[in-house]
Parts: C-alpha cells; sequence; structure tokens
C-alpha cells in the first residue's frame, strides 16, 4: 500500500529534543514502509543531523508564522507545493508539533483529506493565542490532540478547566540519543579539581536564564569555592551566549566552557560534572548517567526538585512545592541534603518500538471521520489584522522585519 507520513515542524535546523524526536520517528516510519516528509518553516541555523538534511528543500518560511495573516493566494500557493511533493498516494497521515505548524497541518489536511493529528512538542503551550482554543478543542473533542506530559494540555487549556482524566492524552516523544562514550577535547580542557556545573539546553529556552541566574546565586555566595560552568547547548540568538559571558566574567573564581551543540553527548561530560541543573529531557540524561540533577519547571522556571531524591519529574512539577534553582543547588553541593532522602534509580526507558506502537494506537483511537477546522473563518485580533496587511503589501519579509525590531 503506498502510504505517505507527514511531520510539519517549526524547525529542523539545530540539535534539540525536537530534532532528534522528528529523526528517529523518520527512521521507525520508513523501516515500516512509509514514505516520510518534513515540512518545517525556521530558516536560522542550518540542518545538523544527516537524516534531515534531505528535508531542507522543503522548509517554507510561512509555515513559521500562523496561516492566518496570510492572503489566501499565499496559503494555495503552499498547499500546491506540498501536494507536488506527496505526489500519488493512498493514505496520508499529518503530524504537528507546533501552534503553527497544527494551523497549516489542518489547512493542508482539508486540501490532501488527510487525517492531521497535533502533537504538542513545545513546553510553552500557556503562550498560545487564546483566539486558536476553539481550534484545539475541536482536535481535542476528536481525540486528535496530545501533549508530551501530562501537564501539556492543562497548561494550554489553563482557563477553561476542560482537561479531565480521560482526554488528558500525551505520548513520549523520546529518542535513541544518549551518552556514549567517546574523546571529546572540548570536554578534556575542563579541569578535574573545581566544582562543575553543567547545564544542557537550547540557550533560548525560556529556562536558560532562570539557570544561570541560579547558577550565579551559588557562585556569589561562595567566592571561596572554584567553579567550573559548562554551558551544552546552542541558539540562534547570538546575544544570549554574550549575556551568559557578561554574567560570569566579573567573576575570579570560575571558568566558563559554553560548548555549543554536542551530538552525541560524550560520557565523560558526566564524569566531569559535580552538578547538573537542567529541564526536560535533557535533565533526564543526566539522570541516567547517575549525576544529582536538579530539574526546573519549563512553565515557571522554578526548580522542581532533584531528580531520583525529591522528584521524578523533569518537565512540570506535580505536587512538589517551587523553589529557587539557586537555594537548592546550594544545599546540595555545600550540605547533607540528599542524605535525606533515599535514591530512586531511573526506570529503564521503552524501547523505541513500544512507544512509536503507542503513536499509533494514538491514530487508530482517534475520531475516524474526516472532518476540519474552519481556521480561516476565525475572527483576528488587532494585531493579527495589520500582520495581514503588512504580509498582502510586502510579503513574509514583513513578518521578518517585525521579529527583528522585537529584539532590539
Amino acid at each position: 500500500m503506498n502510504k505517505t507520513y507527514i511531520l510539519i515542524e517549526f524547525a529542523i535546523t539545530g540539535v534539540g529534543g525536537v530534532q532528534l524526536y522528528i529523526q528517529d520517528k523518520l527512521k521507525s516510519l520508513e523501516n515500516r514502509g512509509w514514505k516520510c516528509l518534513v515540512f518545517s518553516g525556521f530558516t536560522k541555523g542550518i540542518v545538523e543531523l544527516e537524516h534531515l538534511k534531505k528535508h531542507q528543500s522543503v522548509i517554507f518560511p510561512e509555515l513559521a508564522y500562523s496561516p492566518v495573516i496570510f492572503p489566501n493566494k499565499d496559503i494555495k500557493k503552499i498547499i500546491r507545493l506540498v501536494k507536488e511533493a506527496v505526489g500519488d498516494t493512498e493514505e496520508i497521515v499529518i503530524e504537528s508539533g507546533s501552534l503553527p505548524s497544527a494551523l497549516w497541518g489542518e489547512l493542508i489536511a482539508e486540501a490532501l483529506k488527510a487525517k492531521h493529528i497535533v502533537f504538542l512538542l513545545s513546553e510553552e503551550n500557556d503562550k498560545i493565542n487564546r483566539i486558536y482554543i476553539p481550534f484545539f478543542k475541536f482536535k481535542l473533542e476528536r481525540k486528535e490532540l496530545a501533549g508530551t506530559n501530562s501537564g501539556s494540555l492543562p497548561l494550554l487549556f489553563y482557563d477553561e478547566k476542560i482537561i479531565t482524566e480521560s482526554n488528558n492524552l500525551f505520548l513520549s516523544p523520546s529518542y535513541s540519543n544518549q551518552a556514549q562514550e567517546y574523546n571529546c577535547d572540548q570536554i578534556n580542557q575542563i579541569p578535574d579539581n573545581k566544582l562543575t556545573i553543567t547545564s544542557i539546553g537550547r540557550l533560548n529556552k525560556k529556562t536558560t536564564m532562570p539557570i544561570i541566574n541560579g547558577i550565579e546565586y551559588i557562585i556569589k555566595h561562595h567566592p571561596d569555592k572554584s567553579f567550573c560552568i559548562v554551558i551544552v547547548g546552542s541558539s540562534t540568538e547570538k546575544d544570549v551566549e554574550k549575556n551568559i559571558q557578561s554574567i560570569f566574567e566579573k567573576y575570579n573564581n570560575v571558568s566558563l566552557f559554553v560548548l555549543g551543540t554536542l551530538n552525541p553527548l560524550p560520557k565523560s561530560l558526566f564524569r566531569k560534572t559535580t552538578l547538573f541543573i537542567s529541564s526536560a529531557g535533557s535533565a533526564l540524561i543526566s539522570y541516567k548517567e547517575g549525576i544529582p540533577t536538579i530539574s526546573v519547571d519549563a512553565n515557571d522556571c522554578k526548580a522542581i526538585g532533584v531528580l531520583g531524591y525529591t522528584t521524578s519529574n523533569s518537565l512540570y512539577r506535580k505536587n512538589e512545592t517551587p523553589c529557587e534553582i539557586g537555594e537548592l543547588a546550594e544545599l546540595v553541593l555545600f550540605g547533607d541534603y540528599l542524605n535525606q532522602f533515599q535514591y530512586h534509580e531511573k526506570k529503564r526507558p521503552l524501547l523505541l518500538e513500544d512507544i512509536y506502537s503507542s503513536h499509533d494506537k494514538f491514530i487508530i483511537e482517534s475520531d475516524k471521520t474526516y472532518e476540519y477546522f474552519p481556521l480561516l473563518k476565525l475572527k483576528l485580533n488587532n494585531k493579527q489584522k495589520i500582520a495581514k496587511i503588512a504580509v498582502s503589501f510586502w510579503g513574509i519579509k514583513a513578518l521578518e522585519l517585525y521579529e527583528f525590531l522585537k529584539r532590539v
């Protein structure tokens, strides 16, 4: 049977949890006979993962923005380009992973008469414009909406109170990338005789600066100690790295290592590290390696707890009391705080085959009818109306200029 699986994502550039998930999902689907296509919109950075490079030719910048601000001719152009890439096929499934890609996915699915599921990979679902809530309610009712964690959908519908145990669907976005044993010159440069605090993750994450500020708190309060601060991750916004460097350069007791992306992560990094402070999947990797790891809530950017000791949650807190990152890190590093808790090793992760089997089950159990939300009939707010006028005159460059002006 000729069948096509389409992933519509915000970005395939760089290396992060989303890109690693896409890569492994593609490999699984292709091994099972699916023709796979990945459409994305973010144009900055380079495509670093080898398995994603063949999808560089279908990066369309429009997909990084909501389709409702584009004139019909631009929407029809994108749909036409997708149709041409798909060609003749008997079955089409579309999976989208972000707000703009979910909206585009619905329009494209209607044009192709395809099944469309929304698997929100974002950690910041509370930022979604409220005019789109009716669309997400529609997908929720059709069982075509899932998050990555039990806290994802409640965050999306935070003022609606409609998420229950029965409709709170979430899937694992796990990927195979784990720490591996190999010689890494960058890690070899990190000295062994200092307290080393490491954080892993994209530098444009919401949690990055709260983690950096928490680390600074420790350094400021312990000038008699020598520290190595290791930051693993990168960002297309170079100002982030400069800001991090400017924070630590005023301290004489700090050696800072901003290493960029390391893929895969070398096991020597974990042997060198005293304490990890990260969020989401990055925190789970250091936890698995047996290193004390403070996990940070992706929503409120406060410490959830120490994985294996006071919490098992790495993305959102459940019943844990929010605490300051720096204060908790100080307790872990300089007290007997952890000795009062029993340590629980990380459970053995599910096999990727089992994870993707649950993805297949999610699709099978979703609504069997082919119905689509009338997105283009949504009432736009004033900002969207202005954006639509600007795009109609100056094209997508108007949106890129707006993004630039927000940062200056």
